[in-house]
């Protein structure tokens, strides 16, 4: 490759690098910073999935289960 290309490529890559890295910092991955977030309440759903004991429904019940659980979604 002429040297000209590659001195191009190599400004261009600079350049590239200085705006990414201005326009949108990548934070540090190994910052073990929790960031608080408000906590929410527990869908309806996933509280009664927690609740449920589907080894001790017959078919029928479990039925039935599928179709009120499909009402919270």
């Amino acid at each position: 490759m002429p040297q000209s290309v590659i001195r191009s490529a190599k400004k261009q890559l600079r350049l590239l690098e200085q705006n990414s890295a201005a326009q949108s910092p990548q934070g540090d991955l190994f910052d073990h910073k929790v960031v608080e977030t408000e906590e929410q309440e527990e869908h309806p759903l996933l509280a009664a999935l927690r609740e449920m004991q589907p080894d001790d429904l017959s078919p029928k019940e479990a039925l039935e289960q599928l179709y009120q659980l499909k009402k919270l979604v």
